[in-house]
């Protein structure tokens, strides 16, 4: 019974360590990428009728289109409208929304996961051995 909590435990701290890497990716690219203001061009349609925006920006004196990787319905933006973005100066198609959910969903999302398998593994090895 012990190795199934050893396994969660294992799992749980392994998708933090996934959360932190996301972290300092976001942290890096806001450090030392480029800040612009990127305009919705169009949006991208998917089987289902979600929508996804595409991103128009001008970086090294090029015009970078760019597609979200979110859908949703309805869009999250408008057509021309500006969203503020940061981009990677030397591959700029590698961007984030500035916002909260642009910079950081992964980040939550693995930290969401790993959450109940760091508890229930974890908890139960203080339990056992913590005295």
């Amino acid at each position: 019974m012990m190795y199934l909590y050893a396994l969660l435990l294992l799992i749980g701290l392994s998708l933090a360590g996934f959360a932190m890497k996301q972290y300092q990716k976001t942290y890096a690219l806001l450090t030392e990428g480029v800040r612009t203001t990127a305009i919705v061009s169009g949006f991208a349609q998917d089987s289902e009728g979600l929508e996804a925006p595409e991103f128009r920006f001008k970086a090294k004196g090029k015009t970078i289109l760019v597609q979200s990787g979110i859908y949703s319905s309805p869009p999250a933006y408008e057509l021309n409208e500006e969203v503020p973005i940061v981009h990677d100066a030397n591959n700029p198609r590698e961007y984030r929304v500035i916002g909260y959910w642009g910079l950081y969903r992964w980040t939550i999302i693995l930290l969401a996961i790993a959450g109940p398998f760091l508890v229930i593994g974890g908890g139960y090895f203080l339990f056992r051995f913590g005295g």
